[in-house]
């Protein structure tokens, strides 16, 4: 239940996110795609405590609610990155 619930919030974020990346393209696009790159590579020991102090204060720690969340989340940024289209090659 866990898996199925956060596979579709991700995807309804993330196909969201990619369509807009792809079809309103704005200047900042590629810092963009660096920073959700940047967050692929993070170590999940370096986000450990920061997850705990923001899951602590609204009581979503050992609940199926915050694992959804987390879960979700941390995979955010490849969903996005692999719903993005390729780049046209120059003819």
């Amino acid at each position: 239940m866990v898996s199925l619930v956060s596979t579709t919030l991700s995807l309804l974020l993330a196909i969201r996110a990619a369509y807009g990346m792809a079809f309103f393209p704005t200047r900042r696009r590629r810092d963009i795609l660096l920073w959700m790159l940047s967050t692929i590579m993070l170590s999940a020991d370096g986000a450990l405590v920061p997850i705990y102090l923001l899951w602590r204060d609204p009581g979503l720690l050992d609940t199926v609610a915050g694992l959804i969340l987390i879960d979700s989340l941390s995979v955010l940024p490849i969903v996005v990155r692999q719903l993005r289209p390729c780049q046209s090659l120059p003819s």
